[in-house]
């Protein structure tokens, strides 16, 4: 029973009642009206004229019932209403059981009436009603079913009941027809369906797709989709089927050739190659000129040569495009810009660099200065010392030729020892030219020379441990200062502190191509709260503020940038551990 329900509930596409309505007039004139009267005036004389009369009378009747009900079936199929539609097809069923109904009483009636050449005449005619009844039900299938089932068990019934080895073979065929038309019914019936969602797919695709989709026939829109009228702001697919193809588009496109002339070519260049696609500049019914992306494509339709067009909006696309060219001028204008700001950036920053290293240069001079009257005080004391004596011996005239040699050798050596301290310090001073081949112990020698003496008279002893020293590329008198410098603010940390029997260690040693040497003192170390700011510019931890703040910036400077290598520093148990390594940075 649920069965039966959902067959006569069923919703059935309107295509398919389309297809139905379309083919009944044939069908029902020819099953209803034309074939009745063959058969009545073939059968008279033989079955009772008036079984023949109200069998044609009642044919003709529901021809015409079949044609006032699919009429009923078109117009509420138009209203679009789908219950009423089902309601009249299941009339429009009943009115086409009774069609089977008749045609099988008259299978009964030959059968009983007739001689057998008739009786077969009967059942050929009602073979082909059956055969030609898929065309004409098989959109509505189990209308389908139903007509032929009925008449064909009708028919073999009959031909059953007449008995004899022939008509048993004649229903056995017919049974046999039954499937195959069933069959053959059933396939129709999915194609049609299937042609039908095909259809409907690409009508879907066709009229919603956001893109213009059309159909040009020379020079002319013959179909399109409504992107085409929204794109070119009509208000139907008629009105732009109307407008020729040269309103659609500005007089000249912006290379400056004539609009019509350039889609002609590109039309034909589609017909040679088969597609072409290409930006292209439009206007709208109002005058409003936008871009698109267009794609032409040649294609054979129903015998027709025509050509397929795509259109994309690409108006916000240009835009960009425009954009990013405004962009990328002003991008190069302000790279052009940035890099020369960057250049003068860089050259005040040398420039600014080569002050603060000019000042540290007379800062460290000055501090120099100390120790040279240092190293100068004890030889000018001693020539000092000598010279007296001699003159003294000389005014009590116990001079002789061999102290007079020994005491002017004295001061020979002392005056040498001078020289060469002067020799130190204005090697120390010459400007680098570039880069030779030195080592770590060279250079702390140089430097200690220099130190030496200051750091004696404070009592202050050197420690050096010498681990590996072998010699590397590098600039000598910058590093000489570098190393003066962490020696002087040892030696500054150590009699500010008052540290007991203080002492600057030295140690020297190598890692594969890192040349290291370690300065450390038992001066306390540095707070941690200021060691990460030991080499920033004009910062001081002097307390007595005669310190420059830049002594440790120029030297990081002179290690991490112009040596390429590293200046590091951190805290010991005993004091500051500063670690040069050269060959950090390749």
């Amino acid at each position: 029973m649920n069965i039966i329900k959902r067959i006569f509930t069923a919703y059935h596409h309107p295509k398919l009642v389309e297809i139905l309505i379309e083919s009944n007039f044939l069908g029902a004139l020819a099953t209803n009206i034309a074939t009745p009267p063959i058969i009545a005036i073939v059968f008279y004389g033989q079955i009772p004229s008036s079984y023949l009369l109200v069998w044609v009378l009642a044919n003709f009747s529901i021809f015409f019932n079949r044609i006032y009900i699919l009429k009923k079936v078109d117009r509420v199929l138009k209203e679009g209403e789908n219950k009423l539609v089902t309601k009249y097809l299941n009339s429009y069923f009943v009115i086409v059981s009774t069609v089977s109904l008749l045609y099988g009483l008259m299978a009964w009636l030959s059968v009983i009436y007739l001689e057998d050449s008739y009786i077969f005449f009967m059942g050929m005619i009602m073979a082909a009603v059956i055969s030609t009844s898929m065309s004409i039900f098989s959109s509505i299938f189990y209308i389908f079913v139903v007509f032929v089932v009925l008449q064909t068990t009708l028919f073999v019934s009959a031909f059953i009941y007449h008995g004899g080895e022939m008509f048993y073979f004649v229903a056995a065929m017919a049974v046999l027809l039954l499937i195959v038309t069933i069959n053959s019914g059933y396939r129709q019936y999915i194609t049609l369906k299937n042609a039908i969602s095909l259809e409907e797919t690409f009508k879907a695709i066709y009229n919603k797709s956001s893109d213009g989709i059309a159909l040009i026939r020379n020079n002319r829109f013959v179909d399109c989709n409504e992107a085409i009228v929204k794109m070119f702001e009509h208000k139907s697919v008629d009105d732009v089927l109307k407008v020729h193809i040269s309103n659609l588009m500005p007089k000249y496109q912006p290379d400056g050739s004539l609009s019509i002339k350039k889609m002609l070519r590109k039309i034909q260049e589609v017909q040679k190659r088969g597609s072409n696609e290409f930006e292209w500049l439009h206007k709208t019914r109002n005058g409003k000129e936008f871009w698109t992306q267009i794609r032409l494509t040649y294609i054979h339709l129903e015998g027709e040569d025509l050509i397929h067009g795509a259109w994309r909006d690409i108006t916000d696309r240009k835009k960009l495009e425009k954009e990013a060219e405004k962009t990328a001028v002003y991008l190069k204008n302000l790279n052009t810009s940035l890099e020369q700001k960057v250049q003068e950036a860089v050259e005040e920053i040398k420039e600014k660099e080569r002050a603060l290293y000019q000042q540290s240069r007379l800062a460290q001079m000055g501090e120099m200065m100390s120790m040279i009257a240092h190293q100068w005080r004890q030889p000018l004391s001693a020539i000092s010392a000598t010279s007296s004596a001699l003159n003294l011996k000389v005014k009590l005239g116990k001079t002789d030729k061999e102290l007079i040699e020994n005491m002017t050798d004295n001061i020979s050596e002392y005056a040498q020892h001078l020289s060469q301290t002067i020799d130190d310090f204005r090697d120390f001073f010459k400007p680098t030219k570039g880069k030779r081949s030195v080592s770590f112990s060279e250079l702390l020698k140089s430097a200690l020379n220099i130190a030496e003496v200051s750091l004696a008279n404070r009592n202050i002893r050197i420690m050096q441990q010498f681990e590996e020293s072998t010699s590397f590329s590098s600039y000598p008198n910058e590093l000489k200062q570098v190393l003066l410098n962490l020696i002087k603010n040892a030696e500054d940390a150590l009699i500010e502190n008052k540290i007991k029997d203080p002492f600057i260690k030295f140690v020297i040693s190598q890692e594969g191509s890192k040349h290291i040497l370690k300065v450390s003192d038992n001066g306390g170390g540095i707070p941690e709260d200021i060691i990460d700011k030991i080499f920033d510019p004009y910062f001081s931890t002097k307390k007595d503020k005669n310190g420059t703040g830049l002594g440790l910036y120029m030297s990081k400077i002179i290690i991490d940038d112009h040596c390429k290598g590293s200046l590091e520093v951190q805290n010991t148990q005993e004091g500051a551990l500063f670690t040069i390594t050269i060959g950090s940075k390749g």
